[in-house]
């Protein structure tokens, strides 16, 4: 993350395009996990803690937005994350 420093200001989406539980061990239908994070949020965190990304933490989050395709305007600040 240390890179990111030559940005002023930045945003990033970590999504895959699809869910692929271990258990299962191949691609399934449903909800995906997602994140982002900024340059604001990063410089108010305490980068010590460490956030699991998987589809049971973003189960577990409650937050969801049934239409993937949002994700993209929510990184551009054009529409909130309902949650």
């Amino acid at each position: 993350m240390k890179e990111l420093d030559a940005f002023e200001n930045w945003r990033i989406l970590l999504a895959p395009d699809h869910q692929t539980p271990v258990a299962k061990r191949v691609h399934t239908r449903g909800p995906i996990p997602f994140m982002f994070l900024d340059s604001e949020a990063w410089k108010k965190s305490d980068k010590s803690d460490h956030i699991k990304f998987s589809e049971r933490s973003a189960a577990d989050s409650g937050i969801v937005e049934p239409q993937g395709m949002n994700l993209i305007e929510i990184l551009f600040g054009r529409r909130n994350l309902e949650g």
